[in-house]
């Protein structure tokens, strides 16, 4: 059975591998003002917070992942890197994280297989680049999927 823990974990693994990622942080969005320590860009796994459970037929349930690279964005990097650029850069490690998710997951036996769900016959996540967000002023580029994992939960124990 797949759990939120594993789910955490797979995206902390990839993310500390990234070459261009600093920071793993598994948190909700509106905390980034609070990270005035970290080193970036980040990476982060918004705390999940919608799920569906298996339903009677299969034994899947779906999550609903956001995550997103985000990275200071300071005068200094201004005069040299316009907004355009620095947007391409962090849709780029969006992106090849993203990727780098897919290929993990494939390696996965068929009743371990983790897959991004749409509604379309294409696969397409829905990517939003954000600029001047919270107090530090980062630029960030969020990606959201639906993530189908298996779920073999029992029913339980019980003490009537």
């Amino acid at each position: 059975m797949a759990t939120v823990t594993e789910v955490v974990t797979e995206f902390e693994t990839i993310a500390d591998a990234q070459v261009g990622v600093n920071t793993f942080k598994y948190n909700y969005p509106w905390n980034k003002d609070a990270w005035l320590e970290v080193t970036y860009p980040v990476l982060m796994l918004h705390t999940i917070r919608e799920t569906t459970t298996q339903s009677r037929r299969n034994q899947y349930k779906v999550y609903t992942i956001t995550f997103g690279v985000y990275d200071d964005y300071l005068e200094a990097e201004k005069v040299a890197t316009d907004r355009a650029a620095k947007q391409s850069e962090l849709e780029a490690l969006g992106i090849h994280f993203l990727l780098e998710f897919d290929s993990r997951a494939k390696e996965k036996t068929s009743d371990e297989a983790w897959f991004r769900l749409t509604g379309d016959s294409e696969e397409r996540p829905i990517g939003e680049f954000i600029e001047n967000m919270g107090d530090q002023n980062l630029y960030g580029y969020e990606i959201s999927f639906l993530l189908q994992v298996p779920d073999e939960c029992t029913t339980g124990t019980f003490n009537y």
